[in-house]
């Protein structure tokens, strides 16, 4: 499979898009049904021919570069199922490859203003936050010479309304009807793409990985590091709702939430999702030592125990501009990287992630606690830099790794409380930080970039 990327990769067969025109409506039409191509892609995978599925997508899209959004579709199934980091990537690499093409097309209505082609990222606050921040970003280094429109029908489902006071950091948010309707045509004629976000051949990714690739550039450029601030009407609106639960402007708190049932409940998430009992020793350490906790995230989250100090809003009714407030402004993160995580890293907040499937690519100020994973076949953990080495890499999808022989073990008490430790050394510049520096060419030598807690160095 390596060698049939490698081979790909210098291909001619991508360098210009095929000009032949087929010779009725009705053979154009077979050729470019969705349902019949992914018949074939899945005649592939049956076989487990993945070489051949690749040469088949490849002569697909460069015949027919309007249908390159299929390719997402491709890079889903590679990760989510398949369990390969390689093929996703390699389908990403030509969707990209296309999609700019198309774009020095669409330049060519450059007197029209860049209209955001699909504002679905809206309804996750997750997506809210980290495309965002790859749009404004991409503006900050240069990337995009303007802000592209974000055309708001009264539609969508918002996940929170508050965000849109920054998000006119990187978009001309538009709101009026008739804007809209003016407007709106842009979205074919002048599109940005969402969810995966190109700055060059080595920096392009889902929104995620795409702003841990994108940081040496941000360093290189002199570009704060911290992409959001919080503003005064925010930080207002909050604290009035806030006293009410006795936290108050100065008080030292942590930000917890922990993923759970409830919302976005794709299969491919189940192992993203907590045992919040896990949690109860280290909320009680971090109590003891003079934090208050606040709890944030959804109405369905299982009830967790009283504890005085413990502040659990996932049943209250708030303003939205309280979940930004909080992880702008809690001492550290603590939990899932889920949506309120987003929100922490790009306003600046330390973060302590628990129970993370071992990957590449860790964003800046951020301590991860990664969880074990053992072959189904041997019953042995498999090591760290063996995964940040392989192909399912970052990939915690259950049916990904059944295919692959491996199991997910969630976090003990024992492991989250030695994570939750070390993150206050390491958010007061101590030993785990130290630890972390010194190992930094043995993670690059392995093909991990970020900080990870003490155990994990351990049984690297």
């Amino acid at each position: 499979m390596n060698d049939m990327l490698n081979s790909a990769q210098k291909s001619n067969l991508g360098d210009g898009l095929i000009k032949e025109y087929w010779p009725s409506w009705t053979d154009y039409l077979s050729k470019t049904d969705d349902t019949k191509f992914l018949e074939l892609i899945n005649k592939f995978l049956l076989r487990q021919d993945y070489d051949g599925m690749m040469r088949a997508a490849e002569e697909h899209f460069y015949s027919y570069p309007n249908k390159a959004e299929g390719l997402i579709k491709l890079y889903v199934h590679a990760t989510v199922e398949l369990g390969n980091r390689d093929i996703a990537q390699y389908f990403l690499n030509m969707y990209f490859k296309l999609v700019n093409r198309c774009a020095v097309a669409h330049e060519e209505f450059s007197n029209l203003p860049m209209v955001v082609a699909s504002n679905w990222f809206t309804s996750r606050v997750g997506e809210f936050v980290d495309q965002t921040a790859a749009v404004k970003r991409l503006i900050q280094t240069g990337k995009l010479k303007e802000k592209p429109l974000l055309c708001i029908g009264g539609n969508e489902t918002i996940s929170n309304s508050a965000f849109f006071a920054y998000a006119t950091e990187a978009f001309e948010v538009i709101t009026n009807k008739d804007d809209f309707t003016r407007f709106s045509p842009g979205m074919q004629l002048r599109p940005l793409r969402m969810n995966f976000f190109y700055h060059s051949d080595r920096i392009c990714d889902h929104s995620s990985p795409f702003l841990c690739k994108l940081d040496p550039e941000l360093e290189r450029l002199n570009i704060e590091k911290t992409c959001f601030n919080l503003d005064p009407d925010t930080i207002e609106r909050s604290l009035l709702f806030l006293r009410d639960y006795d936290l108050n402007k100065g008080d030292n708190f942590v930000v917890l939430h922990l993923r759970a049932e409830g919302y976005c409940d794709y299969n491919h998430h189940k192992n993203r999702n907590t045992e919040i009992v896990s949690y109860l020793p280290a909320i009680r350490d971090l109590l003891d030592k003079g934090f208050k906790i606040v709890r944030i995230g959804h109405k369905k989250m299982p009830k967790i125990e009283a504890m005085t100090g413990l502040i659990d809003l996932t049943y209250v009714d708030r303003p939205d501009e309280v979940d930004i407030y909080l992880c702008a402004m809690a001492r550290f993160y603590f939990g899932s990287g889920s949506g309120p995580y987003s929100l922490a890293n790009c306003f600046g907040t330390p973060s302590l992630l628990t129970g993370h499937f071992p990957t590449d690519f860790q964003r800046p100020n951020v301590l991860a606690q990664f969880a074990r994973v053992f072959s189904t076949r041997t019953g042995k953990k498999i090591p760290f830099k063996d995964i940040s080495n392989s192909a399912i890499r970052g990939i915690s999808s259950p049916n990904a790794l059944r295919l692959n022989g491996l199991r997910y073990e969630h976090p003990s008490q024992t492991d989250i409380r030695e994570a939750a430790n070390d993150m206050l050394d390491f958010i007061d510049d101590g030993e785990v930080k130290k630890v972390n520096i010194e190992h930094k060419k043995e993670f690059l030598a392995n093909n991990f970039h970020g900080n990870m807690c003490m155990q994990n160095i351990e049984e690297f």
